[in-house]
């Protein structure tokens, strides 16, 4: 049991294994309970913002909701409180909690811890794609392309029909410098979905990087083909046209 009286509370998080909340004549502007909790007492207090009751119904698309409305909010420590309680009882969706936990890591810049939960998400569940974009944005942040490399060639090795892996495997490759090994990994990307918009628009950046500024305007006018017009395309078009000395 937790009693508070007479305090002016911003933030209250329970831990687990509290059983009752009785709170006197304060003032909690936000409150998050923790599974099994069976009763909250407010008596004069005024509590505002938000409670969350977590445990009466135990329901995964609940506990995602109230996580996903904190990280938006902002709080995303608080958000995180809520995604390790569901850990404790949820059976599925394993991969969707430990993705979430890595985007509120990653707001927080914590992106060591990010990454880790990146990984057990993809390991709980190979096609979560979302979370094979997140790892390896997080490892170029902290500068472990290398690392990313070698993971994503390890991934491809276990599923080689994923899009997404061939398509990161790309990006890391270009910006190691490693151009042919990107265009490849594009290629394997598009093989598998013709219609990978960013693939083909990647491609298109990597023929520049080897002057090859015909094979990126075929390149880049798939990309609007599939997408429609855009901006972005467009000035990487002007830059081609204009290496190839076609001003009109």
């Amino acid at each position: 049991t937790v009693y508070c009286s007479n305090n002016q509370i911003k933030e209250l998080i329970l831990p687990s294994g509290i059983q009752y909340v009785h709170c006197r004549n304060n003032n909690i502007t936000g409150l998050i309970l923790p599974s099994g909790i069976k009763g909250v007492y407010c008596g004069k207090g005024a509590i505002e913002d938000h409670i969350i009751y977590m445990g009466w119904d135990a329901d995964i698309e609940i506990y995602l909701s109230i996580g996903s409305i904190l990280s938006l909010q902002g709080k995303y420590k608080e958000s995180i409180v809520v995604y390790d309680q569901l850990l404790t009882f949820a059976e599925e969706d394993h991969d969707e909690i430990y993705y979430n936990i890595g985007l509120a890591h990653q707001s927080l810049e914590n992106y060591e811890m990010a990454i880790e939960s990146y990984k057990k998400s993809i390991e709980d569940n190979i096609t979560h794609e979302g979370s094979l974009y997140e790892l390896a944005f997080c490892l170029d942040v902290v500068g472990q392309l290398e690392s990313s490399l070698s993971y994503y060639k390890k991934f491809i090795d276990e599923d080689p029909f994923s899009a997404a892996a061939w398509y990161n495997l790309g990006i890391v490759s270009n910006k190691l410098e490693k151009y042919q090994d990107a265009l490849e990994a594009y290629e394997f990307a598009i093989a598998i979905d013709d219609n990978f918009a960013s693939a083909w628009f990647n491609m298109g950046n990597t023929y520049m990087n080897q002057e090859q500024y015909t094979k990126a305007l075929d390149s880049f006018r798939k990309t609007i083909e599939i997408e429609g017009p855009s901006p972005e395309v467009y000035c990487c078009m002007g830059a081609a046209y204009e290496n190839l000395e076609q001003y009109d």
